[in-house]
């Protein structure tokens, strides 16, 4: 479980910030999808990062952390993350 610098650094590396709009609507998706079923493993991984970007630029501009309930959701988020690149990482054939 990484703490919270290390998931704002790896937050910042998905460098979509020309994508302001799409990433403050990826970020609703998968607070939408936690609240309905809380399976965040059918969201796109371009939505997941989104919604890390959109957290940590949030903490940042007000100058604080995320609240714990925040911080559940976004070990859920990195949880799917780490799900879907394992699925494409046991898909993949060694030649």
């Amino acid at each position: 479980m990484a703490g919270w610098e290390s998931i704002a650094w790896f937050a910042m590396t998905f460098d979509e910030f020309d994508s302001f709009e799409e990433c403050f609507q990826a970020s609703d998706r998968i607070e939408q999808t936690n609240e309905s079923d809380g399976d965040l493993t059918g969201c796109s991984l371009w939505d997941l990062r989104a919604f890390l970007l959109m957290e940590e630029r949030g903490c940042h501009h007000r100058g604080d952390w995320p609240t714990p309930e925040s911080m559940q959701l976004i070990y859920a988020v990195i949880d799917a993350i780490r799900h879907k690149i394992k699925v494409a990482n046991d898909g993949k054939t060694m030649d």
